[in-house]
């Protein structure tokens, strides 16, 4: 019995072994694989410079929302900051109204980063508010305009983000007597 298994396996040895024509073949595919993977290589590469990297445009939609939850969080500490000077409104024979100081202390903060910012400029004068209790909820008038690019590649924008930066801020007294 092992002498046919391995008679067997001897043939199947023999029938794995290349013709002239299978070698032939195989040579012939490896010198095609070997000039042309070089050259789709070259193209590759070629077109990925002329639209720069692939994914690029990906990253920066990824990023968008982050941007925008930035400078709402700037806005919201730039108003907590402000808070003792807003306040300030609601006291009895205040010639000011709290929506006129609160815009005043905002523009403070919103210029400087205007200042600091080339690209993206932040309405000044921009908000309306709504109090509910100990809760100023300060509601953006005109949106902020920001291109969506690349740092560094301002000018290469592939589109423009709109929205309005809205936030609510908690004081330590009741402000429903304060004249908006």
């Amino acid at each position: 019995m092992n002498k046919q298994r391995k008679s067997a396996e001897f043939s199947s040895f023999k029938k794995l072994r290349f013709s002239k024509k299978g070698l032939d073949y195989a040579v012939s595919m490896m010198i095609v694989v070997i000039i042309i993977m070089p050259i789709l290589l070259l193209q590759m590469n070629a077109k990925i410079t002329e639209a720069g990297k692939i994914g690029d445009a990906q990253i920066i939609m990824l990023r968008t929302p982050y941007v925008k939850e930035d400078i709402i969080n700037y806005l919201q500490k730039s108003a907590e900051l402000s808070l003792a000077e807003i306040t300030k409104a609601c006291a009895p024979g205040s010639i000011v109204t709290l929506t006129k100081k609160f815009n005043q202390e905002m523009d403070k903060y919103i210029n400087e980063f205007n200042a600091k910012s080339p690209i993206m400029k932040i309405p000044t004068n921009n908000y309306e508010l709504y109090i509910d209790g100990k809760n100023i909820n300060a509601i953006a008038i005109l949106p902020v305009e920001k291109k969506l690019s690349s740092p560094g590649t301002e000018l290469d924008a592939i589109g423009t983000m709109w929205f309005a930066p809205s936030f609510t801020i908690t004081a330590s007294s009741d402000l429903s007597k304060c004249t908006i």
